[in-house]
């Protein structure tokens, strides 16, 4: 067996380039640790700022899409039909057959109601 001999300089090299692969790897753990705790401190803050001032209930966009609800005939764009809604809709209507007769479906809500689906059967 043949032995290689490494001289004293090698061995320090080497312990060297450990220790600066060491010191990269404690300091990007140390940059994580610090990004993490900066977000964690942001999250924070800004939960704090909501606690303080409350939720904001300033706006409520239920206006911009009114609360009037018109089914429209898909080949020609006449209105066959038009309801006006307890809130303004706050997602888009499904629609659904059950025992031949279709139903539409749809959520709505405003910060003056509690939230509610309504469901519409569509005369045959």
């Amino acid at each position: 067996m043949n032995r290689i001999k490494v001289s004293f300089d090698t061995w320090i090299q080497l312990l060297g380039m450990i220790g600066v692969l060491g010191g990269l790897m404690f300091v990007g753990l140390e940059m994580r640790q610090a990004q993490m705790i900066a977000v964690a401190g942001q999250a924070q803050a800004r939960n704090q700022a909501q606690l303080d001032d409350g939720p904001d209930t300033s706006y409520d966009e239920s206006w911009r899409w009114g609360t009037l609800f018109r089914a429209y005939d898909k080949s020609s764009g006449n209105t066959v039909f038009e309801i006006d809604l307890s809130a303004g809709t706050t997602g888009a209507p499904m629609t659904y057959m059950h025992e031949g007769k279709q139903y539409i479906v749809v959520a709505v809500s405003s910060l003056a109601t509690e939230p509610e689906w309504i469901a519409l059967g569509l005369s045959e």
